[in-house]
């Protein structure tokens, strides 16, 4: 479990208090500058000038070192850029720094990272030639490589057009279950939010306004939040769709 405590940090985040539950996909929503991704910066020690606490399975983030901490939790900012020249291969290799090395066991974590993300092909690609999705999902396969007990994902798939931005996500979220990972995830797509979430913390203002459940946030939360009704209904395959309709 992630368990934050009165995290406050200038005057973006005012008195956050929340536990992220282990195995559970965990949105974080709201209109941009409410505080989203400075509270994943923060759990990532990104910033560390914060008031309060943030502990990891009952241990303060402080006195964790940086090898054990990666062990525990892997972030994917919503943007990463790779200014060298490397391969899939070997950039995938460095996702396991923080464990013990055994080449026959990396080699197998690889290729099995590879092979999820349908990637087994590009394994001797450089990364600069990486296209956009090819790029997150080599993020997402390094992700699965480092092993670790939390994924931290900041508006996963944004920069993709709509249809690999789908195939992205869908993949993501089988992976998390498939690895029984703990996610913490920001997305302004509410389709994603509400057919993929255990829990949604919403937040306006630096503060938490609402924890709950898909039904209940989509009940009482989603139009206040953004200040536009939304229609919202379940297609044949018990999926959630959801679209704004007007401005309130």
């Amino acid at each position: 479990m992630i368990n934050i405590k009165d995290l406050s940090y200038l005057n973006i985040l005012k008195n956050i208090s929340v536990n992220i539950p282990k195995g559970d996909i965990t949105f974080i929503v709201g209109k941009n500058g409410s505080g989203k991704s400075t509270i994943l910066r923060c759990i990532n020690s990104l910033i560390k000038d914060y008031t309060g606490e943030i502990n990891i399975d009952g241990k303060n983030i402080t006195d964790i070192s940086r090898k054990e901490f990666a062990r525990k939790v892997c972030y994917i900012p919503q943007k990463t850029f790779i200014n060298y020249d490397i391969e899939v291969n070997e950039f995938l290799n460095f996702s396991r720094y923080s464990h013990i090395t055994n080449r026959n066991l990396d080699k197998e974590l690889i290729n099995n990272a590879l092979e999820l993300t349908d990637m087994l092909d590009l394994k001797n690609r450089n990364v600069r030639t990486l296209s956009g999705g090819e790029f997150q999902k080599l993020m997402l396969a390094s992700a699965i490589v480092q092993d670790s007990y939390y994924l931290i994902l900041d508006e996963p798939g944004t920069a993709l057009d709509p249809g690999a931005e789908n195939g992205f996500i869908s993949l993501l979220s089988t992976i998390i279950k498939d690895t029984e990972k703990t996610a913490i995830v920001i997305s302004h797509n509410m389709n994603h939010v509400l057919n993929m979430a255990d829990n949604i913390i919403a937040l306006d203002d630096g503060r938490i306004i609402f924890k709950g459940n898909s039904e209940e946030f989509k009940d009482n939360m989603l139009s206040d939040l953004y200040g536009v009704e939304f229609h919202v209904f379940k297609n044949n395959n018990g999926e959630y769709i959801c679209h704004p309709t007007k401005i309130l």
